[in-house]
């Protein structure tokens, strides 16, 4: 398993002065940002500590806002001018950075014999910092270890991986895991021609149409389908939908010639697979 690691930090700026105002003290601002916790969260802040000069300090923020302190910003520049009674101003600016996006990939080994147990999910985590939470779940597959982040000795099945950081980040995604085809068992004194079904999921509403497809092809009975993701053969994802893209005509997916599997996440947190062929 391979993580990228991330170091938080909080910057306190330097006190700024101005000339000073009559026989008060010079103009003092100190200030202190820390950065979203998250990639794209708004729990920023930048605090100013105002001293010297003429009570009382008005503040005039690019974002229109008038405070000493600010909560609840997202990254960005933040600009603001300190006055005081006497008109003395210091100005600062501050960026505050979005840390790295937690995310999740994974290289797929597939069963090499139908109904094997020799499957494998090499996992990459990137953008995690500090303590965390992580948690393997299967619908259908065995083998795997719920607290470990590579996993081996999988059966065929679709796993799902989730992880949180104590600043309450978060990321998912899930993987599926091929096997090889059932082959016919060969002609023995006590045995006949017989093919091996290959094990097939629950009955569900949801349907692919045409299948085999030319290319072209619409899903039916998705009012309750949260996300759908697409695999090739050898597990690799090659397309994902979210809720409000699976109803759209042709869903903007472009397969190759191939069999694939389609994974369709219900609202309630289930998961049914189809099988789908591209001509």
């Amino acid at each position: 398993m391979k993580t990228n690691f991330l170091k938080s930090a909080v910057l306190v700026l330097g006190s700024i002065t101005t000339a000073a105002a009559q026989n008060t003290g010079a103009l003092n601002v100190a200030a202190t940002k820390t950065d979203p916790s998250c990639f794209e969260t708004s729990d920023g802040t930048i605090s100013l500590d105002v001293n010297g000069g003429v009570a009382p300090y008005t503040f005039s923020w690019s974002n229109s806002e008038s405070a000493s302190a600010l909560t609840g910003l997202h990254a960005g520049l933040y600009d603001v001018t300190v006055h005081d009674a006497l008109n003395d101003a210091v100005s600062l600016s501050f960026e505050l950075l979005n840390p790295e996006q937690l995310t999740i990939t994974g290289v797929v080994t597939p069963v090499s014999m139908h109904g094997g147990s020799d499957g494998a999910i090499d996992v990459t985590v990137t953008g995690l910092a500090g303590g965390f939470n992580m948690l393997w779940s299967s619908t259908d597959g065995a083998g795997f270890d719920i607290y470990q982040f590579d996993q081996t000795n999988l059966s065929g099945g679709i796993y799902k991986f989730d992880i949180s950081t104590e600043f309450g980040c978060s990321a998912s995604a899930t993987f599926f895991v091929d096997q090889a085809k059932p082959t016919l068992v060969p002609l023995g004194s006590f045995l006949t021609n017989t093919f091996v079904p290959e094990q097939k999921d629950s009955t569900t509403l949801i349907m692919i149409y045409p299948n085999p497809s030319e290319g072209n092809f619409a899903f039916k009975n998705t009012d309750d389908v949260k996300s759908v993701t697409v695999y090739n053969s050898i597990g690799t994802l090659v397309g994902a939908l979210d809720e409000h893209e699976v109803g759209r005509s042709n869903h903007g997916l472009s397969l190759d010639p191939g069999i694939y599997s389609v994974i369709f996440e219900r609202k309630n947190g289930t998961l049914e697979r189809q099988g789908l062929v591209i001509r």
